[in-house]
Order: C-alpha cells, then structure tokens, then sequence
C-alpha cells in the first residue's frame, strides 16, 4: 500500500509542476517554414526571431524560434513557456519526433529542461523539499 500512496504522491507533484524546454537542432528547412510547421503541429504560436537571445517572452501559448549561431548557421532553438506536465509531455514527444523527421543534431546540440513546483498547491500531500530530485527527475 505504501508503494500505491508513493506513486500517486509523485503523481500529485508533477500535476503541481510545470515544464519549459529548449531544444537546439539543425534542419535545412528555412526558418520561416519551421515556424509553420511546428506552429501547426503543436498548436501554438511560435515566433520566429532573428536575434540570437533575444528577449521576446515565451509563454505557455506563444513559444519562439531563434538561430543558435553556436552551431553554425543552420542550428535553431526552440524555447517553449512554461507548461502543465500533462501538456508538456506530449509537446516534448512531438517536437523530438519533428526534429528526427525534418532536422538533426549533433554534439554541439542541447536540450533543456526547466522545471518548477507550485509548493503551495494543498493537494500535492508529498513535500518537494522531502523528494530525491535526480531520483524524482530519473523517474
């Protein structure tokens, strides 16, 4: 019974938490038909900056795609707002999916990973100041 309680505490704290990516990759498409594409894939506006960090603010309907000249000049950045775990899962799994079928990495590629709890959710019985992070993140 322990184990079942443990298992929908930890369910209980990524429901309480959300999740911003950033995935750097190349593709020979041009950028402003990434922008489409990946727009009409996640249904999201993405916006298509010409500036290498640039400060346009991403959100959880608006994400932006950037060049990431560290890799030269076909590597991109896409960097999402914050998202719900349940939404940001899915978003992640078809980005990734896009990548593989329209683009590539290399070494010199990253992907990113923010993510935050809401510590004052009521419903969330688990502590995030009791979890094993690396174990927690692992699982």
């Amino acid at each position: 019974m322990a184990n079942f309680q443990n298992h929908f505490d930890r369910l209980q704290a990524l429901n309480a938490s959300v999740i911003g990516f950033e995935f750097e990759f190349f593709s020979n498409m041009v950028r402003g038909r990434i922008v489409e594409s990946l727009s009409k894939l996640l249904g999201k506006k993405v916006i298509l900056s010409s500036k290498y960090h640039s400060k346009i603010p991403v959100t959880q309907e608006v994400f932006k795609l950037e060049p990431d000249y560290s890799g030269g000049s076909k590597m991109n950045e896409l960097i999402t707002g914050p998202l719900p775990y349940a939404e940001a899962i899915p978003v992640l799994i078809k980005v990734l999916k896009w990548i593989d079928e329209n683009g590539w990495t290399n070494d010199k590629c990253a992907f990113q990973f923010n993510i935050s709890f809401d510590k004052m959710r009521k419903d969330v019985g688990m502590r995030m100041e009791s979890l094993d992070r690396l174990q927690f993140i692992l699982g």
